[in-house]
């Protein structure tokens, strides 16, 4: 019996378990149920969220376009229309989606008394935090930016936990924000509905949107007009003339009633149908007398809706406007032409120019020229001179060679006394004796880092009276004796690291007294004759390893050398009365290994030899 009790109690027991988790299983299936269509709920609402940003953003581009349709695809899915594709001449193409019937706002636009669209929500204007209704074709100034739309799952994973109202977010509900994003309104949901009642397609000048609410809008059509030139671009003279082939696309009926014409301040642009067929014109263009450069607008309208603007380059190419000449963009024997007979002039600035022979001497024979400006452009010659008169020209001022000359000429610009301001190009390989000797007011003479220099001749500089600075290239290998003597301004001489030269001649930087510094170049073995003579700010020198033979009074007259260091493990050969004259001298510091030698072989200085420290 007992044993029969403990049975039944066993029974019972299970059945009892077997019922609670029958009734478990129920709930949580149910619970799963329920998560399965919150979860399919939020995703609906996810695709719609962007789905409708999308349009609000595509809906503004096209109430705002100023562009041409070219295209209206119908968008479809699983053979329904879900859509339109909209395309344009020159922007993207956008896509408006139907809106989906469901709990979710509709955002829409309403034309405004001013003629301006507003955006909507349930069919009440949109304000801003100023009550101001925001506008949707385009944004104006500081107006508000576009609506933007999101679930409340969407804001709680960007860290938005409350709403404008600090409320907190709900996952599945619907928030506004006007405000680009800072703050967001839980709106409430209608019946959503399509963008568009209707696309009307069927015009051929443009297409017809109807909202909605039964307002239309509508955007031309992209009817294939277009301009086309020859030339697309000109350069004139200062007053010259040329004409320009216009055809106009699109149709065959177009007058010059259908073209409109803009040209820069001070040129003149008339457009005539001088052509046989209807869509042929001749545009012919005037230049100013003064330096102009702009775009020529060409507007075809062909009177529907549809408009298309061409551009055409000009610019003056320069002229002579009293006795100034200016060019730009010339090439062979037209500046030859251009000058003429004349030899009056005061100036010549030439710009992308092409010279030729006949190009450069009808300049040469202005002998009155100021200012020979040349540098941005090119005359492939050997050589190059302006000396038409053996007394030099007391008038020339500026000069720049243009590329592609190899050689300056010996006395090319000789005695040239108010030339303040020279630079050659660096296809200058050779500047020959004299070029620019007396040239007593330049205080500058440039030579470009590329260069190809690789001589400077006799007294090429000699008696440059102002010029302050010398740059001499690694590719010089040749200066020749008294290239720079008496440059009386000459502060700075400057050697590019690498340079080639291995002698510094006879007077070559004499009677320079600005001269403070100068470091010799690694590559020098000889110092010339009176090198430096005279040079009385001449403070300390340096001679490299490699010298063996310093000429006779080379440092004569150098009265604030202080110092003198000599690195040649062997005494170079030292001409007579080198440092004569240099009362501030009191050391000269070769190697340690090498002071007896020193002493024993410059006798005249031994008791200012020591090791260099």
């Amino acid at each position: 019996m007992g044993k029969m009790k403990t049975i039944m109690t066993v029974l019972s027991l299970a059945c009892l378990s077997l019922s609670m988790n029958s009734c478990m299983k129920s709930d949580i299936d149910d619970i799963r149920k329920e998560l399965q269509e919150h979860e399919k709920r939020l995703t609906l609402l996810e695709a719609w969220q962007t789905e409708t940003n999308t349009n609000i953003q595509a809906l503004q581009t096209l109430l705002s376009t100023t562009d041409y349709i070219t295209e209206v695809t119908p968008v479809m899915k699983n053979g329904v229309e879900v859509g339109f594709t909209i395309s344009f001449l020159n922007t993207p193409s956008i896509t408006i989606y139907h809106g989906t019937n469901g709990d979710t706002p509709q955002i829409s636009v309403t034309q405004g008394e001013d003629d301006n669209w507003y955006w909507t929500l349930n069919g009440e204007l949109l304000t801003d935090a100023q009550d101001n209704p925001i506008k949707a074709n385009g944004i104006d100034g500081d107006s508000a930016p576009l609506p933007q739309l999101a679930t409340g799952t969407n804001l709680t994973d960007k860290g938005i936990t409350t709403d404008s109202q600090n409320n907190a977010i709900v996952a599945d509900a619907i928030y506004l924000s006007v405000d680009g994003g800072k703050t967001w309104t839980r709106v409430n949901g209608e019946d959503g509905d399509r963008f568009f009642e209707n696309v009307d397609t069927t015009n051929d000048d443009y297409i017809i949107f109807t909202l909605a609410d039964g307002s239309t809008f509508q955007v031309p059509r992209y009817t294939g007009i277009s301009l086309t030139f020859n030339p697309e671009s000109v350069s004139l003279l200062y007053g010259g003339t040329t004409t320009i082939q216009c055809t106009a696309g699109g149709s065959a009926d177009f007058t010059t009633d259908n073209l409109f014409v803009l040209a820069p301040a001070g040129w003149k642009a008339e457009i005539a149908l001088t052509r046989s067929a209807s869509t042929g014109f001749t545009l012919t263009v005037t230049a100013p007398n003064e330096d102009s450069e702009g775009e020529i607008l060409v507007m075809l309208d062909n009177k529907k809706g549809s408009t298309t603007i061409g551009h055409i380059s000009v610019k003056t190419a320069g002229g002579i406007v009293g006795t100034e000449l200016k060019a730009d963009g010339l090439t062979y024997g037209q500046i030859a032409n251009l000058i003429g007979g004349r030899t009056d002039l005061t100036s010549v600035v030439l710009k992308n120019c092409t010279l030729s022979s006949s190009d450069w001497s009808a300049i040469r024979k202005n002998e009155s020229l100021v200012t020979i400006d040349l540098g941005e452009s090119t005359y492939n010659s050997y050589t190059f001179s302006y000396q038409n008169n053996p007394a030099g020209n007391y008038i020339l001022q500026l000069l720049t060679v243009p590329d592609g000359v190899t050689t300056i000429s010996s006395q090319a610009f000789c005695k040239y006394k108010k030339l303040t301001s020279a630079t050659i190009p660096a296809s200058v390989e050779k500047i020959q004796s004299d070029s620019f000797k007396y040239c007593e007011e330049m205080a500058s003479f440039t030579i470009p880092a590329d260069s190809k220099l690789t001589t400077i001749g006799n007294e090429a500089f000699a008696c440059c009276y102002k010029l302050e600075s010398i740059f001499i290239p690694a590719t010089v290998k040749t200066i020749d004796k008294m290239a720079f003597n008496i440059c009386q301004s000459l502060k700075s001489v400057t050697f590019v690291e690498g340079s080639q030269l291995t002698e510094i001649p006879y007077f070559c930087f004499a009677g320079n007294k600005a001269l403070a510094a100068i470091e010799i170049p690694p590559l020098v073995t000889t110092l010339g004759e009176s090198v430096f003579e005279g040079c009385a700010m001449l403070g300390n020198i340096t001679f490299p390893v490699g010298v063996t033979s310093i000429g006779k009074r080379a440092f004569s007259g150098c009265t604030s050398l202080g110092t003198v260091t000599c690195l040649a493990e062997t005494p170079p050969t030292l001409g007579e009365t080198v440092f004569y004259g240099c009362s501030a001298l009191t050391n000269i510091y070769v190697p340690s290994a090498s002071v007896d030698a020193y002493k024993a072989a410059w006798s005249e200085y031994a008791d200012k030899i020591v090791a260099i420290p």
